[in-house]
């Protein structure tokens, strides 16, 4: 009888068992189920234990740094198996492993950071993965994570993955992910004017003037010595013939950067644009005058004085035959055909330059055969048929 009290004794004090008591066997449990990789079962196990800690349990410190690193191995090995593809079960793996290196003290710190770093290199392969297979978008958010990872493991940014970050979502047309992920790259490096010209490209799908603006403003501070970007900034106010903006941005530029040939160049382009001949003849001697062979300025100088002669070419064209008009015609001939010798000196300049530049030499050629030159013309004409 005495016995008997013992036994319903003892079955009274298991059966009412605290869950802090009843979950250090899941857990044994699940690390044996780990060793023999039964993921399965482990997982089983595992569950079992966090439903008890979540319900008011609790562990010795070197028993609770082993569940949470189990629980990241068991979640992380069921993911790389394809036991349990879904994505989540890899951030239970990744938020397990962290939790254990939260703690006061952890007993399994160089595994669980080992586990993160494992789980680093999955992003980064499946990133790669969807990359070839097309799933851009996808690709673009697991290198990220992959570089964010890094980044917490070691506090060194890995570049690399970020640009394929960024090279995935451009290829998916994600301009907003573009802009995010060039606002990341900008904050590695601040004069990388490079990474604001991804910036810059993506606002500009985003049909966004607003933002667009502030990415080429900030992109002009970071960076003020970059051609491209002041060819954004121009050809933002161009685009909406906002020419007094950005001649007070250019000149303001140039107070700065005086010796800045492309600064120089693109104030001669917007006089241009607004009709100003002279001013814009100006900038581009300016330019030249600060950089030697500076094609496009010698160009765009060609393109003023053949605008002049078009404009005389089309004036003799309307004209007759009676005396007065054939005596106006020889006049304005002879003013273009002085026109075409100022305009001459800058085409060789740019033919200098680009040698093979078959859209400058087929002008040059028809200037001096309108010049009636016909030596300058049939040597001209040689090396167009030699290219």
């Amino acid at each position: 009888m005495k016995a008997i009290y013992k036994c319903l004794t003892l079955a009274l004090i298991l059966g009412t068992a605290s869950p802090a008591l009843a979950q250090r066997p899941d857990l044994t449990a699940a690390a044996m189920n780990v060793k023999s990789n039964n993921y399965p079962d482990a997982k089983k196990y595992i569950d079992q234990s966090y439903e008890k800690l979540m319900g008011g349990g609790s562990l010795k410190a070197k028993d609770l740094s082993k569940f949470w690193f189990n629980r990241g191995l068991i979640y992380q090995r069921l993911f790389q198996k394809q036991l349990d593809t879904n994505p989540e079960t890899l951030k239970i793996a990744l938020a397990s492993y962290r939790k254990d290196l939260s703690l006061a003290k952890s007993y399994y710190e160089k595994k669980s950071k080992q586990g993160i770093f494992d789980i680093l290199n999955i992003y980064r392969k499946m990133g790669m993965k969807a990359f070839d297979e097309k799933e851009f978008s996808t690709a673009s958010s697991f290198f990220m994570e992959a570089a964010s990872l890094n980044e917490e493991l070691s506090n060194t940014i890995d570049t690399a993955t970020i640009l394929n970050a960024y090279a995935a979502a451009q290829n998916g047309k994600n301009w907003n992910d573009v802009v995010t992920i060039a606002d990341k790259l900008i904050s590695i490096e601040a004069t990388n004017d490079k990474y604001h010209m991804y910036k810059i490209l993506a606002c500009n799908h985003l049909d966004n003037d607003e933002k667009l603006l502030a990415a080429i403003n900030e992109a002009r501070v970071k960076c003020p010595d970059s051609q491209d970007i002041v060819l954004e900034e121009v050809n933002f106010y161009i685009a909406r013939k906002e020419f007094d903006k950005l001649l007070i941005s250019l000149n303001e530029a140039i107070k700065i950067n005086p010796e800045m040939a492309v600064l120089q160049f693109n104030l001669g382009t917007i006089y241009n644009e607004m009709g100003d001949v002279d001013n814009a003849k100006t900038a581009y001697l300016k330019a030249i005058e600060i950089k030697a062979d500076y094609f496009d300025a010698y160009n765009n100088l060609a393109a003023l004085y053949l605008d002049r002669t078009n404009a005389i070419t089309a004036e003799m064209n309307e004209l007759g035959f009676s005396s007065k008009e054939v005596a106006k015609s020889k006049k304005l001939k002879t003013k273009r055909n002085d026109i075409f010798r100022e305009l001459i000196p800058y085409m060789e300049k740019a033919i200098e330059i680009e040698p093979n530049n078959r859209e400058i030499l087929t002008v040059l050629k028809e200037v001096y055969y309108k010049l009636e030159d016909m030596t300058n013309f049939k040597i001209v004409k040689t090396k167009l048929d030699n290219l």
